[in-house]
């Protein structure tokens, strides 16, 4: 009945026994499906509650002097999220220093307290038991619940009429799985028909209410229960191993389990949903109201069906990204990609074209986040020579020529070399900068390994200028 694979679930951070950590949470651990992930709801009469996109820096209580020098090459333009991946003791380093979402009492009290004090992208410092902190809250958001139920908790609420008329039910199977087998009460919604569903669901269900989701397996269902979680949907429950472990579960429909059938299917989207897609996003990217988070989850789930990339229009919809005050949305495409392993094939494509889009809109900044971001340690996405490209040509038209030269080292350092014309960019960047010396050095240098190749004692002397030229360029900063 259900034609679906099972999933990989995203990882995710949350909260488990009361142990110190190097990280300002009660304790972080990460965990392999969602339904470890348990948010509870705010407590009643307490308002409304938020989540916290989290961003840290941590160094020792003794290195004031060097917190001091971050803060101060953070306030000349420099990304706290990179500066975490060279300087921060915590083990979030290696995402760039990103917690990810946190709500109250998951962090120790003088974390929480600046966290949640804090204005929206300013970086603050506090001083806990672990060290000091800088700290950005990137984004913020309402708490919501998302929670697994197994089927026998699931079958006792079930059977209350009460229950039934408090929540609402969805079943995101196809109608000829829904034909085969059903449970009473629930609303179907094909996921396969989420084009024509999804930018209108806050219309058909109460975002307000209790929302219980369905599939075969339990795998579609949380990828639809996630999404409703980010339309604002404050409780949202997936029905863990779906209809099959329901039906095997409960002796009362023992006939329901000896019809399920598992044929194997990776979710696709045919010809007419692609162009419904491809309709809908560039009236939902250019509108007037705010209907971009609606186009994320439409194109994010059509990417993770995997079709051919020229199949979608994504070029709109990286303008769009691109175009917005801060980075909370471009980065969640690209968590939920990484997430996914059916969308690895989509990751490096999408970030490198925000990358372009970024230096195109001369935000040099927020185009290096990005890069860093592909290049962090396990990353599924790989840096082309376009990517490296753009980011050398734009940082020298931007006249931060140092950054240039650190994409330069990265990119000869992967074997590539630039061409001749952004090396003639290169040299003449230097030399605007009266660093003539080092420009002539440099082009000799790179000229050496065209005649060569980018191997052996050329290339190795290549990279020690780079590193030279680098290193000196940055004491030459701190005097």
């Amino acid at each position: 009945m259900l034609r679906a694979t099972r999933l990989q679930s995203p990882a995710a951070a949350t909260v488990s026994a009361l142990r110190p950590s190097l990280v300002p949470f009660l304790s972080f651990t990460s965990l392999h499906c969602c339904s470890h992930l348990a948010l509870s709801s705010p407590a009643s009469g307490s308002g409304v509650e938020r989540e916290l996109l989290v961003q840290h820096l941590l160094v020792k209580e003794g290195d004031a002097n060097l917190l001091v020098d971050i803060q101060r090459r953070i306030t000349r333009g420099e990304d706290l999220g990179d500066l975490a991946v060279e300087y921060s003791i915590c083990p979030s380093k290696q995402e760039g220093g990103l917690l990810g979402w946190v709500k109250k009492g998951q962090m120790v009290p003088e974390f929480e307290e600046a966290a949640f004090t804090a204005p929206l992208n300013k970086v603050v410092r506090c001083k806990t038991q672990f060290g000091w902190h800088l700290l950005q809250v990137l984004s913020e958001r309402e708490e919501c619940v998302l929670r697994e139920i197994q089927p026998k908790d699931f079958h006792v609420k079930f059977q209350d009429p009460t229950f039934l008329e408090e929540v609402q039910l969805i079943d995101v199977r196809e109608p000829d799985e829904v034909a085969k087998a059903s449970l009473p009460s629930f609303e179907v919604f094909p996921l396969r028909q989420f084009g024509t569903w999804g930018p209108e669901i806050t219309t058909k269900l109460d975002p307000q209410k209790d929302t219980y989701v369905m599939c075969h397996h339990g795998m579609r269902s949380l990828q639809v229960a996630k999404w409703l979680q980010s339309q604002g949907f404050q409780r949202v429950f997936n029905l863990a191993g779906g209809i099959h472990a329901y039906a095997t579960t409960r002796s009362t429909v023992p006939a329901l389990a000896a019809t399920v059938t598992f044929p194997d299917e990776k979710p696709t989207l045919t010809d007419e949903e692609i162009t419904k897609i491809n309709l809908l996003i560039p009236r939902l990217c250019l509108s007037n109201t705010n209907h971009l988070p609606t186009a994320i989850q439409l194109m994010t789930t059509a990417l993770l069906t995997n079709p051919p990339l020229q199949s979608l229009s994504l070029s709109i919809f990286i303008h769009s990204l691109t175009s917005e005050p801060d980075m909370a949305k471009p980065m969640s495409v690209l968590t939920v990609l990484r997430h996914n392993p059916s969308a690895h094939a989509h990751l490096s494509p999408t970030a490198s074209m925000l990358v372009s889009s970024y230096m195109r809109r001369k935000r040099p900044k927020e185009a290096l986040k990005v890069y860093h971001w592909m290049l962090r340690p396990g990353s599924a996405c790989k840096v082309g020579k376009d990517v490296y490209g753009v980011l050398v040509y734009g940082f020298c038209n931007l006249g931060l020529v140092l950054d240039s030269l650190k994409v330069l080292r990265d990119m000869v350092d992967e074997g590539l070399l630039p061409g001749n014309g952004l090396r003639r960019i290169v040299k003449r960047s230097l030399l605007w900068e009266a660093r003539v010396c080092e420009a002539v050095e440099l082009d000799t240098a790179l000229s050496a390994c065209y005649t060569e190749g980018a191997a052996g004692e050329f290339y190795t002397k290549l990279l020690n200028l780079l590193d030279s030229l680098i290193g000196n360029w940055r004491e030459q900063e701190k005097e």
